[in-house]
């Protein structure tokens, strides 16, 4: 019941405790497997073989083609001129790519999903603003991870290898640096912002919290976990008000920001314990996991900053007598979940999508989801960090997977648990859902070895697709080798203020330096 404290919940506190990994935070590799269990089958992002015409049961989806090529011979020419080709957007072919005033709506927005004003009324011949080139990594390092990236005001603001730092949107000058006391762990920080502060774990083995504010890098406190569970760069903190959670993925811990002190930490006597956390909406998200191998079930519970229990979904150790596993949150509003079942994680069917009903009681439908055919929303190992699955007035948008040919924005209706429509790529290629701005899903297209990439809108009131930003073909080779990354969640797309980046969020010994940036700013 809410208000009354959850099984296996820490003490001190008196009530359930708080939320779950950070959301957003973007992509990135996923973690090998480690001694709890194998990488979960929903979310890899890699390529898989080529998809039948339909999945099965899928039933009849409804194509936009029509649409698509009435909108693209109504707003892009495609021209081949100097070798190459490239997209030039219809109108004033003297306007100005971009505003020059970032603009912004000063909230703070971690998962770069959409915000800092109304989109343009018309489409942005963009050029690149700026960029960064990747640092360097030894050969002993392999990779180095740099996960965290955040707008606020009008500046934004990244984790690199070293340091926090703070840019200014428009022209890419540093506005301040936060050097990290060590880098050797790969730490992590929490995809979400709060009251425009993040929290960051630093030190060799990821054992020190930091909070900064990010509107000034300030840092607002600092100090070490003293936790008998070990942390890793696999822990994501979250942040809500004062509180700051972190889950290690067999455990979790609270922390007060302005006491600088622990409020609770999982015990090794407790049969179900929180394991990660994550912030949406203005509450905490927890994933609890039972057993002393977490075999035995658990449940996703929600509670606000004080630790009140607001609702809690409780699932158990097998659905249709098979292994559960819960894996990401997609969504908490409704409650949509990434899943594995069965003990094959890589058989595609064991991967799944479920809907929770409105009183968290019971799924209320599994989506005919086939691995095979769509993307993975969700990196794998992670509660949160599903940004290629987007929610939208009851619909979810994924990608399909057709490697090397042409792909499409499916939308799922929640109520049913059907892909009603397929939107296509405008150019072919990739297309990948990244947000939600004015009531239209913004979708990213990749660039390819001869065309530069696009950023699209569509509008589920039209089931249509149009173009709103044309990047800048002069930087196509560096596009190009960011995107083209073997693990799609490597790479984050971003929008405000009609500013798209690219952020690129794992760093390689075998990087090349000269050409792969770090980041790409279009405008």
């Amino acid at each position: 019941m809410p208000g009354q404290p959850g099984y296996g919940y820490p003490q001190p506190y008196q009530s359930p405790t708080i939320g779950g990994p950070a959301v957003g935070g973007g992509f990135g590799a996923p973690t090998a497997p480690g001694p709890y269990g194998p990488p979960s089958g929903v979310g890899g992002g890699w390529a898989a073989p080529p998809p039948p015409p339909a999945a099965p049961g899928a039933g009849p989806r409804r194509s936009r083609g029509p649409l698509i090529a009435a909108a693209v011979a109504a707003v892009l020419t495609l021209l081949v001129a100097g070798g190459g080709a490239v997209w030039l957007l219809s109108g004033d072919d003297e306007k100005e790519p971009a505003a020059t005033d970032p603009g912004g709506d000063g909230d703070g927005g971690g998962d770069g999903g959409g915000g800092g004003g109304g989109l343009p009324a018309e489409p942005i011949q963009a050029s690149l603003a700026w960029d960064l080139p990747v640092p360097a990594v030894t050969e002993e390092q392999i990779v180095v991870d740099a996960r965290g990236a955040w707008f606020v005001d009008d500046a934004f603001v990244r984790v690199m290898p070293d340091a926090l730092i703070s840019y200014d949107l428009a022209t890419g000058e540093e506005n301040w640096n936060v050097p990290f006391e060590s880098s050797d762990g790969n730490c992590l920080a929490s995809p979400n912002v709060s009251e425009n502060r993040v929290a960051l774990l630093q030190g060799r083995d990821c054992e020190v919290l930091t909070v900064v504010d990010i509107s000034t890098g300030e840092e607002v406190m600092s100090m070490p976990l003293d936790s008998e569970w070990p942390t890793s760069s696999g822990s994501y903190p979250a942040i809500l008000g004062d509180v700051v959670a972190i889950g290690t993925g067999v455990s979790g811990m609270g922390f007060s920001i302005s006491g600088e002190e622990k409020l609770w930490e999982s015990k090794t006597s407790d049969r179900c314990r929180e394991a990660e956390y994550m912030v949406v909406d203005d509450m905490f998200l927890s994933k609890l996991t039972c057993g002393d191998f977490g075999d035995e079930g658990g449940s996703i519970r929600a509670t606000d900053e004080s630790g009140q229990e607001l609702w809690e979904w409780e699932f158990g150790a097998t659905h249709e007598n098979q292994e559960l596993s819960v894996d990401s949150v997609i969504s908490a509003d409704p409650l949509v979940v990434t899943a594995t079942v069965g003990s094959d994680v890589s058989d595609p069917g064991a991967s799944h999508i479920f809907v929770v009903d409105d009183n968290h009681q019971e799924i209320a439908h599994d989506l005919d989801y086939d691995i095979d055919r769509y993307m993975g929303p969700c990196e794998v190992n992670t509660l949160s960090n599903c940004w290629l699955g987007v929610v939208h007035d009851d619909f979810l948008y994924l990608p399909t997977n057709v490697p090397y040919g042409d792909n499409a924005v499916a939308a799922f209706n929640l109520s049913t648990g059907q892909a009603l429509y397929e939107v296509p790529a405008l150019n072919g290629g990739q297309i990948w859902p990244f947000g939600v701005q004015d009531g239209k899903i913004l979708a990213y297209q990749p660039a390819s070895d001869t065309l530069e990439g696009l950023v699209v809108t569509i509008d589920p009131e039209t089931e249509s697709i149009a173009p709103l930003m044309a990047l800048d073909r002069t930087a196509r080779a560096q596009e190009f080798t960011l995107s083209s990354s073997f693990l799609v969640h490597n790479q984050q797309p971003m929008w405000h203020d009609n500013t798209l980046v690219l952020v690129n969020r794992s760093f390689y010994d075998t990087d090349d330096e000269a050409n792969k940036p770090a980041l790409l700013v279009y405008r």
